[in-house]
């Protein structure tokens, strides 16, 4: 019976050694990586150059930091007449009112 149990005791702490190698493994794997991204994101902080970046980012987008072209007004036909007969039509408006008025005055 007694050798039962420490067969069984073996089992255990064999099965529990196992569990905590492992466990260290995965620990170690995990400080691997997170030492691998670490050296990833210095090597690219060293490679940051902000007057490249700035000339790309220019040249990517360059119709946005264009002179826009000086705008030319180029009447239609039809605006032209609309718009003297507009001012037309007000200046006979404004000499009817400026002759009621003198009328006005004169009675």
């Amino acid at each position: 019976m007694r050798s039962d149990l420490q067969c069984m005791d073996f089992g255990f702490h064999q099965s529990l050694s196992r569990a905590v190698m492992m466990h260290v493994s995965g620990m170690d794997q995990l400080r691997r990586s997170l030492q691998h991204d670490i050296d990833n994101t210095n090597k690219c902080l060293g490679a940051l150059d902000s007057r490249l970046d700035k000339q790309r980012f220019i040249e990517y987008n360059n119709t946005t930091f264009m002179i826009p072209k000086k705008f030319e007004y180029t009447p239609v036909r039809r605006d032209e007449v609309g718009f003297s007969t507009i001012l037309s039509g007000r200046v006979v408006t404004l000499i009817m009112v400026l002759c009621s008025h003198e009328t006005m005055s004169l009675l």
